[in-house]
């Protein structure tokens, strides 16, 4: 390969993988060539649709080497396919194909498939970087596994593992890196291996045909530096997809985690949120005490099952006693903790699986999911099936029969009834995990109120216990070994839709409240959702009533009709069919929805006295939703609250609108965020399509960003003045009044309630608002 052209640039790589999200593989290797001086150009493959796209994008590279990431079973033939596609259109580079699917069927991956040239065999950072610089001598490259041009498949001597995990360059970051409620996260490796050798897991099969040590740890040290600079680029949450994060005894955990610790602090790495894997052994108090109080948020925990039988056949190592007390540790923490099931396995019983769902039954507070135990090739499990003559399909996918006809049945029902609730790519169960996973963010890094947090964990609930019941009315129907009656399944079938789609309804609506509160509390000057409760309880024990009476000469209409601001027109009463308020008596709040109404009045007051130099009467506006949720409030100088004003997309606009609303769901983050902001930028008259398009969503991700957008131009944006605007507040999200609904309202600020506020929070005399105990809004 020449390392460098005439024009003087280096040689080019291409890697193509699956990047849902960041992909340490991929980033790895990007990171290795891109320190040997080669150009790299990353393609994601995350789905069959984009096949097409990423065959001539490749075609079109020209790169003389190209690498496949064939880490899965599952997606093996989509990468065969698309090496073929790619070849068709033109691609002459050689093609190396990687990963834990690669390496156990390499020889017969050459030759059934001609448009891959090699295979690689072993940890890629240093193998691709050998490979790019001796393409036109394969026999040197250690690992290689690759096909003269007489046909022959030849296997070159192993590659040489790394030791030192420290010695490997960091990988290239994905840019813009995924967030989780505004906050940057980073995949990151303290460890490579596994210290166990279940028979389903391919990781130690792994590590036995690559040859070296079957864990490697790197130092505190190094890892910590690698998190000190991704925190200094702005990264708060790290994601650590170590096989398992703690292979030791207790105390040799607990050391690991101290030497992390220290070494993270005297790299001055701040506040942050760390996720990782472990086994339920791995569980003891006194490390994950230490763990939580480092910023460990979230656990993925190795359950695997709930009986003794299944985890023997599983060759698990672990009993369903530290499984239970497991959870209760890490419980008892106030942690994100999810685990899988395996509820079926070759040798399940019908019983067995009865047994796996109570365990589900028994213990619904953690996010799970559950499916059969798949056989991978190099596995103990697929040749204990070889051997017995019980493996059946073929290298692009093995299967078998379940043992125990009943069970086997109760698997094919399953399989067959449950499909899209429990193994569709957003499953509710994947809802469930991402429902915990942010309200543990949430908690963690803003405020979750208490109301939020058990609407979080009942759904979760929910979810359990009655896919719990949908399984175990599968093992009714499977007890006979026979096909059930019509009028059975079409019961099942019914009653599962139905639940299905109400709980995904509530889980978008769980994160769209989870989403919200965060964006709230994240912005600056504002007050948390919990302390307008504090300002509430202000309002009243000050007897403060010149806001209330002001605001009892308030005027609620319809949002589309124009309204005069009292300011300007002090004469002006209620409006027809709006409620009506006697003004306030001193000392006590407005009568009924008002009150309210009067809550917000405080905090809002005291966060614009905070940028005034002296007290003015000011304008307050609120905007209320169908729900008579408060959607947007905004505080001018008196006089300076406009009416509203409407306008229309041009028919250009409109198709451009209508073309970005498709992209908001796309696999890609970049290209859903490009969308988000260029939605913006079209302005409040695309706020009708936005809201369209939203009711008609099933998608979560979309539901949010349409409700981003939504509320970025809000109803006001057309009629805002900004030159007379002091402050603005977005989502408050409170409830008013029933009789409340699509309002707008607006009053008046007094300058003497802003003049209170200015003269204590700079003469002092009263506690921060921050310091004091939440108090009830009634």
């Amino acid at each position: 390969m020449q390392r460098a052209g005439s024009d003087g640039m280096c040689g080019r790589v291409a890697l193509v993988g699956a990047e849902c999200e960041e992909s340490l593989p991929l980033r790895y290797l990007y990171g290795s060539l891109r320190q040997a001086g080669y150009n790299v150009v990353l393609l994601a493959f995350n789905q069959e649709a984009d096949l097409e796209q990423v065959a001539r994008d490749l075609a079109d590279s020209a790169a003389p080497l190209a690498g496949f990431s064939m880490v899965f079973t599952a997606r093996a033939d989509q990468f065969a396919r698309l090496a073929r596609r790619a070849r068709e259109l033109g691609y002459a580079g050689h093609l190396v194909a990687g990963g834990h699917f690669a390496a156990f069927n390499a020889e017969v991956l050459l030759r059934d498939e001609p448009a891959f040239d090699s295979v690689a065999i072993g940890e890629g950072e240093r193998l691709i970087v050998d490979l790019a610089a001796h393409l036109e001598a394969l026999e040197v490259v250690r690992g290689l596994v690759w096909r003269r041009a007489d046909g022959v498949i030849v296997c070159n001597p192993p590659a040489v593992p790394v030791d030192n995990l420290d010695t490997l360059p960091t990988p290239v970051r994905m840019t813009p890196p995924d967030r989780y409620l505004g906050l940057p996260i980073a995949n990151m490796l303290s460890s490579r291996g596994c210290t166990h050798a279940c028979h389903f897991c391919s990781i130690a099969a792994w590590h036995r045909l690559c040859g070296g040590q079957h864990y490697r740890a790197r130092s505190a040290e190094n890892v910590a530096d690698e998190m000190a600079a991704l925190y200094a680029d702005g990264y708060r949450l790290f994601n650590f997809h170590d096989d398992n994060f703690l292979p030791g005894t207790a105390a040799q955990n607990l050391a690991r985690v101290e030497a992390l610790g220290q070494a993270l602090d005297q790299r001055r790495v701040g506040r942050i949120g760390f996720a990782i894997k472990c086994r339920p052994s791995a569980v003891h108090p006194a490390v994950f005490g230490r763990l939580r109080g480092r910023g460990l948020f979230r656990v993925f925990l190795g359950i695997e099952a709930g009986t003794e039988a299944s985890l023997e056949n599983l060759g698990r190592r672990q009993t369903v006693a530290q499984n239970e007390r497991a959870l209760e540790v890490l419980n008892g923490l106030d942690l994100h903790v999810c685990f899988n099931l395996l509820l079926f396995n070759p040798d399940s019983t019908l019983e067995d699986f009865r047994a796996n769902v109570a365990f589900m039954q028994a213990h619904p507070a953690n996010p799970m999911n559950f499916c059969r135990t798949e056989v991978y090739s190099g596995t103990p499990l697929a040749a204990h099936l070889q051997v017995a003559d019980r493996l059946a399909g073929s290298y692009w996918g093995y299967g078998y029969r379940i043992r125990d006809a009943r069970a086997q049945r109760a698997f094919e029902l399953m399989h067959r009834v449950l499909f899209d609730r429990h193994h569709s790519d957003e499953n509710v169960h994947h809802l469930t995990m991402r429902v915990d996973y942010e309200r543990q963010l949430l908690a963690d890094f803003f405020q979750c109120p208490s109301e939020l947090h058990v609407r979080a964990k009942t759904f979760i609930r929910g979810v359990n216990l009655a896919s719990a019941e949908f399984l175990m009315r599968i093992a009714e129907l499977a007890t006979t070994g026979t096909e059930p009656a019509a009028e059975q399944l079409d019961a099942l079938r019914r009653d599962l839709t139905q639940d299905t789609r109400r709980r995904e309804q509530e889980s978008a609506e769980i994160l769209t409240a989870i989403r919200q509160t965060a964006w709230l509390e994240s912005q600056p000057g504002s007050l948390s959702l919990a302390r307008i409760g504090v300002a509430a309880s202000l309002l009243f024990a000050a007897g403060t009533s010149a806001m209330g009476q002001h605001m009892s000469e308030r005027i609620a209409v319809p949002l589309e009709q124009p309204v005069t601001p009292p300011a300007t027109n002090p004469a002006v009463k209620p409006a027809e069919g709006s409620a009506t308020n006697a003004p306030a008596q001193p000392g006590q709040p407005p009568d009924g929805d008002f009150s309210r109404l009067s809550a917000y009045m405080i905090p809002l007051t005291r966060i614009i006295a905070r940028h005034m130099d002296q007290a003015q009467d000011v304008d307050l506006e609120f905007r209320l939703d169908q729900e008579s949720k408060v959607t947007f409030a905004a505080v001018y100088k008196a006089g300076r609250a406009k009416d509203a004003v409407g306008g229309a997309l041009s028919k250009d606009a409109k198709a451009k609108a209508e073309k970005l609303l498709g992209k908001l769901g796309a696999d890609t983050f970049a290209v859903r965020e490009k969308a988000t902001q260029e939605l913006q930028t079209l302005g409040p008259a695309v706020l009708p399509l936005l809201q369209a398009h939203q009711a008609g969503q099933s998608d979560p991700e979309v539901t949010l960003r349409c409700g981003q957008i939504i509320a970025a131009l809000d109803y006001c944006a057309a009629v805002r003045d900004y030159d007379g605007m002091i402050q603005e507040i977005k989502e408050l999200n409170m409830p008013l009044g029933a009789n409340d609904r699509n309002k707008r309202y607006l009053g008046t600020i007094p300058a003497s309630a802003l003049e209170r506020w200015i003269r204590r929070d700079r003469g002092g005399g009263v506690p921060h608002i921050a310091e004091m105990a939440p108090a009830p809004l009634d």
